[in-house]
C-alpha cells in the first residue's frame, strides 16, 4: 500500500462539541452531608451500646430508655415551646441551605466552544489592567455575585474613575454575561484607606 502525500490528504473539519453547562462552585449539602453522616454514626453507637447492654454484657441502663424516661417527665411549658420554635427555625434554615443553588465560579467567554475564565484570575487581570492607569497606587478587585468591586486609591483627578471604568470594560467585554462594575475610589489618609 502507498501512502498518500502529506498535501493530498484532506482533514474534514467537525463541528465543536455543543458547550457544557457553567462550573459552579460546591453547595453547602456537603457540609450538611457530613453532618447527617455524623448523627447517623452517633445513633449506630448507641445501637451499639443498646444491644450490649440487651445481651446483659454491662449493667446499665439502655440509652434509649434513657430518652424515654427524660421525655415522659417533661411538662408542656414555656421552655419547652421556646425549643420547639428554635427546632422548627432551624429546621426550616437547614432545609433552604440544602435547596439553594450553587453560586457560578467562572465567567463564560464568548466562544462558540464554551470557554471559561475562573473568576479570581478575571479579576487578577483587571487588577492588573487599572493598575496600568497613571495616578492608580492600589487597587482590588473582588467579584460579589453579578458584581466586579472595584476599589482603588489614586493621585488622579476626579475622571480617574471613568477612565477605571472604561479600562475594566474593555476586559469584560470578551465575557458573555459580564458583570456589573462598582468602582468604589479611596483616598489615602494618615489612619490608612479612607471612603472618598
Amino acid at each position: 500500500m502507498s501512502r498518500p502525500d502529506a498535501e493530498n490528504v484532506v482533514l474534514a473539519a467537525g463541528t465543536p462539541l455543543p458547550p457544557g453547562p457553567s462550573p459552579r462552585r460546591p453547595g453547602v449539602n456537603t457540609a450538611l452531608g457530613v453532618l447527617s453522616a455524623l448523627v447517623l454514626i452517633g445513633l449506630g453507637v448507641l445501637a451499639v451500646h443498646d444491644a450490649v447492654v440487651g445481651w446483659g454484657l454491662i449493667d446499665q441502663p439502655a440509652a434509649h430508655q434513657v430518652v424515654i424516661d427524660f421525655v415522659n417527665g417533661v411538662r408542656p411549658g414555656e421552655r419547652l415551646l421556646a425549643a420547639s420554635i428554635l427546632a422548627l427555625i432551624v429546621g426550616g434554615a437547614l432545609v433552604i441551605v440544602a435547596l439553594r443553588p450553587r453560586g457560578y465560579e467562572t465567567y463564560q467567554l464568548k466562544a462558540g466552544t464554551g470557554v471559561h475564565i475562573w473568576r479570581a484570575d478575571l479579576a487578577r487581570m483587571v487588577e492588573e489592567d487599572v493598575l496600568a492607569i497613571p495616578g492608580v497606587s492600589w487597587v482590588r478587585v473582588r467579584p460579589r455575585g453579578r458584581q466586579l468591586r472595584v476599589q482603588l486609591t489614586t493621585t488622579g483627578g476626579p475622571g480617574i474613575a471613568d477612565q477605571v471604568r472604561d479600562t475594566a470594560q474593555a476586559r469584560l467585554a470578551d465575557l458573555v454575561h459580564p458583570p456589573q462594575l462598582a468602582i468604589q475610589p479611596l483616598r489615602q489618609g494618615p489612619s490608612g484607606r479612607k471612603r472618598q
